[in-house]
């Protein structure tokens, strides 16, 4: 008989019409605060007001949805007996557990407030007013408490929302029957009516909210749906203490039904009154029951299993340091230590795994270093050229490298490259491309047919998808001329003797391992003894400071034009040691690899073409050497030729400030001719005084003897100004056989 009663929405005749629009309009109610948690969630997580202090967002969410409980107060549903039904209670309790305790202590206050203003203006502020209104002050408590302390301060599942709002509102039912305990039978009619339809709607109403309000997440996160612990075991206990208070309803409601209280209606409506109060205490019981039962499995098994969970998401992230301490009870104790044991038991797999996997890097750091060349000078007998290379990788090993290839005794070519990537992947490929290219070179094809061969051989075993950028150039010593292929790469910089300097800044090809149809195009530019070719990779102008600043293009020119022409090994320390400095302990992001180039001298086999300065001095000695020593000129005639040498050229670089110097060294029917050419001051060193040589060297005047000297081991002397140019002809007679 009681769950008849209680589950009859409305009773007398009443028209079928008057039933839909009644369940109509509750409906309408309810749906008030459910949008109103969709609309808040969408507003918090998508725009810019989940962004503002979040005390301030507690008070709009308590406001808004004091207000729909206020809205539910004025617009309640009047039914048969002037009983009036509403869904306010779920707007606070809505606020307490979807958004937080401090909005569902708001709404709930501003729900209690309107509605005693309303009984007050309608002169209705009987108990069932008061009844309602305290109602509504405790959901938002109720709301509000539920999620600070038994959920952790978080949203519970649509199920257990739906019967919190189902106690709760039960609760609004008891207070009715307790605050009209003198006027028992209005407040029995006032239940009898309302007590399903109204703890249906609000039930409905916070589980649906609930629900909405969870669609819009942050970050949704793909997983296989489980169940937790807490909610299987929330269920299982649900379910037993909703079996119990059948049992014990049903039971109470059949004895006492039984129970012959007396005749006539106010003894009938008393019986069954007391028939809805003790139903409303038991339930009330054993939420109770459920409550306390739930908090102590959350604190005593699901917050530890939680920690445990958290300490594991840390140590799957890496945090390898982390230390489970979860020691309430004996077997969360053992839980922990077991899983501190296989941490320690990772960490020491991971430390042998990393000193292994360093023994090996350090293994093909030495190997990659050993492919590239090391020794410098590299032709320790060249005197004509100058080069420096060096490579700093970022990790142990690296994808920029560098080579150089004296392909014929007048023809030398020099190369850098960047592969993609680093590590050991670009090493890898860089080996590759480092041999194909090398053995392309050293063939002697031009090199823009050798980029083309390379590129097309890169692409047809290119499955790790890695590429190159690269700069090939190719110098003829005899006269200076530079060709170079530029496939993707930085700008050289041309660093000038008279001190211009400058990016040689040209169109570039595609880079290598690209398409393997990509065509290469060669280009040339004249170098004059003094000159030097300068190429890096992206380590050093991408080189980054603690600020995240770049070293730049601007600060790599400023720096070549600040220290002018230098010997190729000064440069690259200067420039390693500037991106040091301005790097200021950052580590270092990419390989840093450099090579420089100079020319010293156009050198051909008869012709040599210098610096007119003292470095040129040994140059020039070298160059007569091997040309002489070539011929059969015998030891007394190769002696005076290198007599001559070194005292002309020596005073072309110490007297004439010429800028270039030239010698010759030409067969001819009587001997052999010597001449000496350079841009410096005219001057005539057949006009100098012959000296005295009776004279003591005190007595003798400065100068003349070395022409003397010259003129006397010669078979012939000639000078001529010509061009601007000064041009002296010794002829050394002799027979050569060679």
């Amino acid at each position: 008989m009681i769950f008849n009663n209680i589950f009859t929405i409305l009773e007398g005749e009443v028209d079928a019409l008057m039933i839909t629009a009644t369940v109509f309009k509750m409906v309408f109610q309810a749906a008030i605060p459910i949008v109103l948690a969709l609309l808040l969630s969408l507003l918090d997580k998508k725009t810019k007001f989940g962004k503002i202090n979040p005390y301030y967002k507690q008070i709009v969410f308590g406001i808004c949805f004091g207000i729909t409980a206020s809205l539910s107060t004025q617009f309640g549903i009047k039914v048969a007996d002037g009983v009036i039904m509403n869904v306010r209670n779920a707007s606070p309790l809505l606020a307490g557990l979807a958004f937080g305790w401090p909005a569902g202590f708001i709404a709930g206050g501003i729900g209690f407030i309107y509605r005693v203003i309303y009984g007050y203006t309608q002169s209705t502020m009987g108990s069932i007013a008061w009844a309602s209104a305290t109602a509504t002050a405790l959901a938002g408590l109720t709301g509000g408490i539920m999620r600070k302390f038994l959920l952790n301060d978080k949203k519970p599942s649509w199920f257990f929302a739906y019967f919190i709002a189902s106690a709760v509102e039960v609760t609004h039912m008891l207070l009715l029957m307790i605050f009209s305990i003198n006027n028992v039978t209005e407040a029995f009619t006032f239940v009898r009516r309302c007590a399903g339809p109204m703890t249906i709607a609000n039930a409905w109403a916070v589980s649906l909210g609930i629900f909405f309000s969870g669609l819009f997440k942050e970050r949704l996160r793909i997983k296989e749906k489980r169940k937790n612990i807490s909610f299987a075991v929330s269920v299982r206990l649900f379910v037993t203490v909703l079996f119990c208070f059948v049992i014990t309803g049903g039971l109470t409601s059949i004895l006492i039904s039984q129970v012959e209280v007396g005749s006539g209606g106010d003894q009938d409506t008393m019986k069954i009154a007391t028939i809805y109060l003790m139903v409303f205490m038991e339930v009330l019981i054993y939420f109770v029951i459920f409550v306390i039962v739930n908090k102590i499995l959350q604190e005593r098994i699901v917050n530890n299993m939680e920690k445990i969970n958290r300490g594991l998401s840390l140590i799957a992230d890496g945090h390898l340091d982390v230390m489970i301490d979860v020691r309430g009870y004996q077997e969360f104790s053992d839980l922990s230590d077991d899983v501190n044991a296989t941490v320690d038991s990772l960490k020491g797999y991971i430390r042998r795994t990393e000193d292994r996997i360093k023994k090996e890097l350090e293994v093909a750091h030495q190997i990659q270093h050993s492919a590239l060349p090391s020794i410098f000078p590299p032709y320790p007998n060249r005197l004509d050229f100058d080069l420096y290379a060096t490579m700093d990788a970022a990790k142990e090993v690296g994808g920029d490298f560098y080579d150089f290839y004296l392909i014929d005794p007048y023809t030398f070519a020099f190369l850098i490259a960047d592969v993609s990537g680093k590590g050991v992947p670009a090493a890898m490929f860089m080996m590759n491309a480092k041999t194909l290219i090398k053995g392309l070179v050293e063939t002697g094809k031009p090199i823009d047919q050798v980029f083309s061969e390379a590129n097309q051989k890169l692409c047809a075993n290119n499955d790790a998808d890695m590429f190159i950028t690269a700069w090939l150039g190719k110098i003829d010593l005899k006269t200076g001329t530079l060709e170079y292929v530029n496939a993707g790469h930085n700008p050289p910089l041309i660093i000038r003797r008279n001190g211009k300097t400058d990016y040689l800044r040209t169109r570039p090809n595609f880079v290598l391992g690209g398409f393997d149809s990509s065509p290469y195009r060669t280009q040339k530019i004249e170098l004059d003894p003094g000159d030097e070719v300068y190429l890096y990779t992206d380590g050093v102008t991408e080189a980054n400071d603690v600020s995240n600043a770049q070293f730049g293009e601007g600060r790599l020119l400023k720096l070549a034009k600040d220290l002018g022409p230098i010997k190729p090994m000064l440069l690259c320390e200067k420039v390693k040691a500037d991106v040091n400095k301005f790097a200021l302990g950052a580590p270092q992001a990419d390989d840093i690899t450099m090579i420089s180039v100079r020319i010293n001298a156009h050198n051909s086999k008869n012709h040599l073409k210098t610096v007119a300065d003292e470095d040129s001095i040994a140059i020039v000695n070298r160059f007569v050497e091997e040309r002489l020593n070539a011929s059969t000129l015998g030891p007394e005639l190769l002696g005076k030729m290198q007599v001559a040498t070194d005292e002309i050229y020596s005073n072309i670089v110490r007297y004439s400030g010429a800028n270039f110097a030239e010698i010759s060294l030409d067969r001819t029917d009587e001997g052999f001719d010597m001449i000496f050419e350079d841009d410096g001051v005219a001057f005539n060193p057949l006009e100098s005084a012959t000296p005295d040589t009776t004279l003591s060297l005190e007595e003798r005047r400065i100068g003349g003897l070395g022409i003397f000297m010259v003129k006397k081991l010669t078979s012939k002397v000639s000078y001529q100004r010509k061009n601007d140019r000064n041009i002296l002809l010794l002829s050394f007679a002799a027979k050569i056989d060679d």
